[in-house]
């Protein structure tokens, strides 16, 4: 009688995996993800001092041929490269980041916005003057097993100019092709950013959507000296090392315009800066 133990495979199969790691997050916030990424990168150069995002910019451009998003955030070390950042998910002895603020928790989102894209993808990125690429190719997407992605040197004509990151994801699905191709999803695109990114935008960090640049959403209350004028309600309290404050107001409905007398002041309102009643 055999003392072997038959062992049954327990591993997703590529295709399951990828199409549910897609499944639950839209287009636009998928690439938001991205912009999360950056921001970390351009939080990791700071190595734990004050972040100076006006040197910092991010440059996204989309058609129907092809995503890119580009940033000068640092680039990613090829050690991490190997070891991390292109592993399903957050290994339990990844202690990156552990003293820092980062957005990314999960490892899962550059990853997601590419399988969400498309079917060919290449990441390059520079840095401390070591230039590689990384290619993620429909073959790769097809073939059942999990196999390493290859890290290459990248080559004159692939180097970055500076350190940071790129990404670009060709060979779009066909629904994807059509939302890059309709003004109405860049448009969307575009308030997504600037309501969600506000804060960075305001302290200098530059976001290019199609060669034009994201202006930040000002949401502002209105505050009156007399008594009986409207004021806001702020709550502030220390939580487990945390401080918290939250300002409750109406909306001075201002919009991207600095003069109160230009007409962008009594803007139309809309249910993410209008505030709550």
């Amino acid at each position: 009688m055999s003392n072997e133990i038959d062992k049954a495979i327990a591993i997703p199969t590529k295709q399951f995996f990828v199409s549910m790691l897609t499944r639950d997050i839209s287009l636009a916030d998928a690439i938001l993800d991205l912009v999360d990424n950056c921001l970390d990168g351009a939080l990791r150069c700071a190595n734990g001092g004050e972040v100076d995002y006006s040197q910092h910019r991010v440059s996204i451009e989309l058609s129907e041929e092809r995503f890119i998003i580009q940033d000068n955030c640092g680039g990613i070390p090829r050690e991490i490269a190997k070891n991390y950042a292109f592993k399903m998910g957050r290994e339990t002895d990844d202690d990156r980041d552990l003293e820092s603020e980062t957005i990314g928790m999960y490892g899962v989102g550059m990853k997601r916005a590419i399988f969400k894209m498309g079917r060919e993808a290449i990441v390059r990125t520079l840095y401390e003057g070591d230039a590689f690429e990384v290619p993620i190719s429909s073959a790769w997407l097809d073939n059942k097993d999990w196999d390493p992605l290859p890290i290459l040197d990248a080559g004159p004509d692939a180097r970055l100019d500076e350190a940071g990151t790129s990404i670009v994801v060709t060979d779009l699905y066909p629904g994807v092709s059509k939302h890059f191709e309709h003004e109405s999803f860049v448009n969307d695109l575009r308030a997504s950013i600037a309501e969600h990114f506000t804060m960075f935008l305001q302290r200098g960090l530059s976001i290019l959507v199609n060669g034009n640049p994201i202006e930040p959403v000002r949401v502002e209350v209105l505050v009156t000296d007399g008594k009986e004028g409207p004021a806001p309600y702020v709550f502030q309290k220390e939580i487990e090392g945390v401080t918290v404050s939250i300002t409750v107001g109406l909306n001075t409905g201002r919009g991207l315009a600095e003069d109160e007398d230009e007409p962008e002041f009594e803007r139309d309102r809309s249910s993410t800066t209008a505030g709550w009643t």
